[in-house]
């Protein structure tokens, strides 16, 4: 669906949307262009993401799928 936000596309994956959806704020307070070092995007991925929010909800969902929500353990202190 074109349009499609980032959040719906959060929420209707296999994963705990409600709690990505504070994690992304935690990290870039829902900026899509946030950019932090060599993280960047509205999950802080390290690395090369797309500056599409719903490419960046499938990164995020494939770095969950590896590396759980530790990935993000560094902001647990928000979103937790």
């Amino acid at each position: 669906m074109a349009s499609e936000t980032w959040q719906q596309a959060t929420l209707a994956l296999p994963w705990d949307g409600p709690l990505m959806i504070r994690v992304a704020f935690c990290e870039s307070t829902d900026n899509p262009n946030a950019v932090n070092g060599s993280s960047f995007g509205l999950f802080q991925v390290e690395g090369e993401t797309s500056d599409n929010p719903l490419v960046q909800v499938e990164d995020a969902f494939r770095l969950w799928q590896v590396q759980g929500i530790g990935a993000w353990a560094s902001s647990e202190r928000c979103w937790g």
